[in-house]
């Protein structure tokens, strides 16, 4: 009913974490730490408190974050100590020299990292995987997205349930304007298929959660007329594991003005 501000930094990525931890990062305060469930944030020990770009947790206590030397230049730091914030760089075997760290998630039914990185062009987005915690990566070659798509470069371009399905949003020109695509991988991301029964045409999947009941919910935009003008659409269900998707009744919920959709503990939906 009523909300406040509990941080004031320029939050990219909250990692949550059991017992009411999780992470913050701000691109020129460093890394901050809550222990209340949000209510309050201190400064946690990093050893930079400038370019901290995006932070994940990934087993309990255990922290991977990318931090920006200077443009398309990041370096990866790891962390399984919660309590006295002890870094070491990863060794980041497989990952280009230059880019920007565009998304990264933890796939926690494989255990693995997914990690969507824009090239010096800005615009060009590939995708890797590790599944050792970010010492080694291996780039995705995508299979089943057609060659004419490009993957990613959205919002949030890669989603995970928690039983480990992958969505991943790809694009193509058309005219002035991007059409989105929805794909969907049973495999921890060797192969895609097409999302498309159900959902509004040409659409990216933002966001994706899954019920008690075990209904996935998802949300999707679209791209107007004119370039980069995005269009949230409704709340979506799936009842088979994102293969086909039905929009619910949602009353008491705006047409067109669902961004992201989250699901607490306890199964409420907002």
């Amino acid at each position: 009913q009523t909300w406040s501000s509990s941080f004031d930094g320029t939050e990219f990525h909250v990692a949550l974490d059991t017992g009411g931890r999780a992470w913050v990062p701000s691109a020129y305060k460093g890394l901050y730490q809550t222990s209340d469930y949000g209510k309050t944030w201190n400064p946690f020990s990093f050893p930079y408190t400038s370019g901290v770009w995006i932070v994940v947790s990934t087993d309990t206590g255990h922290r991977v974050v990318f931090r920006g030397d200077n443009v398309d230049h990041y370096t990866l730091y790891e962390s399984s100590d919660p309590v006295s914030g002890v870094w070491k760089k990863a060794k980041g075997t497989g990952l280009p020299q230059t880019f920007t760290p565009n998304d990264l998630m933890y796939n926690r039914a494989t255990k693995s990292l997914f990690l969507s990185a824009l090239d010096s062009s800005g615009f060009s987005c590939h995708f890797y995987r590790s599944t050792d915690a970010g010492a080694t990566w291996t780039a995705l070659p995508l299979t089943g997205i057609p060659a004419d798509e490009f993957p990613g470069y959205g919002f949030d371009p890669m989603n995970c349930t928690p039983t480990g399905i992958l969505f991943l949003t790809s694009w193509q020109p058309v005219g002035g304007e991007r059409h989105w695509f929805t794909n969907r991988s049973m495999d921890n991301g060797d192969t895609w298929t097409p999302v498309t029964a159900g959902l509004q045409p040409y659409s990216g999947m933002y966001s994706v959660v899954q019920g008690h009941s075990g209904n996935l919910f998802c949300t999707v935009y679209t791209e107007g007329n004119i370039a980069n003008d995005i269009h949230f659409h409704s709340v979506y269900r799936s009842t088979d594991g994102g293969v086909t998707w039905s929009e619910p009744t949602n009353a008491g919920l705006p047409k067109n003005y669902a961004a992201k959709v989250s699901v607490t503990p306890r199964g409420t939906l907002f």
